[in-house]
């Protein structure tokens, strides 16, 4: 593993906390994975047309 980026962050599992390729495959999947709960309204797994119009930004920087 690779360091991606030398900004020390809690969630990072690399030396001093700073976030390898690994960590930032998951933190990338969890912000995906926040957003489409996001967007769905109904919370039935699917984001339909007819929902989420005003979407709830999340703001995740990975570099």
């Amino acid at each position: 593993n690779s360091v991606a980026y030398n900004i020390p962050d809690p969630d990072c599992t690399g030396v001093f906390n700073l976030c390898t390729d690994a960590d930032k495959e998951r933190l990338g999947r969890q912000a995906i994975k926040t957003i489409h709960e996001q967007m769905d309204d109904d919370k039935d797994g699917l984001i339909e047309a007819s929902e989420s119009r005003d979407v709830k930004y999340a703001f995740v920087f990975i570099t």
